[in-house]
């Protein structure tokens, strides 16, 4: 297997990064390997790559074309996604609204719906185990991008053992409950998760729903949309703690 060496020297190169290698996509085992990601330890062709856009190992050789290729390849639809948002607007306008949990999706959907239509009402649901890093992120974004975000949450105080014992109470009391009253006033939310609301009349769409994890990733690369740090450590889930999944955090 030959990777530059300073894959095992450089520091930066312990995130998703391109690489020279003679080794085939684990995944295809049809084409070369173009990335590796030390958190995977997997390598993958650009068309079978999933995840964060991918450092480049060299402004000035033919690294940075492979990172416009990655940049470029069209496996989702803003058009599509677009007018499902705008036809969505026309049937259930002002009673619509962005759900957003801060997550890397739920920030696509804002980012598309604000294109669509600025002043998009958005909502979030936190809970007394939303992490820290979450928090100062939502904060963050709600001022650099100028949002107007009403928050809700639970009276209950709710004991950390809950979800162990008893996980579906505890994502009611936490979740389901506050997100009914969030929903209260709309009549369509849209949504990066299938939701908890005890709404049934409610209408949950999800523009992006067949995008998937790789264009998600490249159209926040593209568009420059924040990225809630605890992704760097691992978490797949970033909302409330004891749902959060932490697999494999860089080294």
């Amino acid at each position: 297997m030959e990777v530059m060496s300073q894959q095992k020297t450089n520091p930066v190169l312990r995130k998703p990064h391109y690489v020279v290698t003679t080794q085939k996509c684990q995944k295809c085992s049809l084409r070369t390997a173009q990335i590796y990601n030390p958190v995977t330890q997997e390598f993958r062709c650009i068309q079978c790559y999933e995840g964060p856009a991918p450092l480049e190992l060299c402004l000035n050789c033919g690294m940075r074309e492979l990172q416009k290729l990655y940049m470029n390849k069209k496996d989702y639809n803003v058009e599509h996604s677009s007018k499902l948002i705008q036809d969505s607007i026309d049937c259930y306008w002002p009673k619509i609204a962005v759900e957003c949990n801060w997550d890397v999706e739920s920030l696509v959907i804002l980012h598309l719906a604000r294109e669509v239509k600025k002043e998009m009402p958005v909502f979030t649901v936190l809970t007394p185990f939303t992490p820290q890093e979450t928090l100062k992120f939502k904060d963050a974004v709600i001022k650099e991008w100028g949002l107007k975000v009403k928050e809700y949450f639970t009276g209950l105080k709710v004991p950390w053992s809950l979800h162990l014992l008893k996980p579906n109470l505890c994502c009611k009391i936490l979740k389901e409950t506050p997100l009914t009253l969030a929903t209260g006033n709309f009549e369509c939310s849209l949504t990066s998760k299938t939701n908890y609301a005890e709404k049934p009349s409610l209408v949950e769409i999800n523009p992006v729903a067949k995008w998937g994890a790789s264009a998600i990733w490249r159209y926040t690369a593209a568009h420059q949309i924040p990225v809630n740090p605890l992704y760097s450590k691992g978490f797949h889930t970033v909302d409330c703690l004891p749902c959060s999944v932490r697999e494999v955090k860089y080294i």
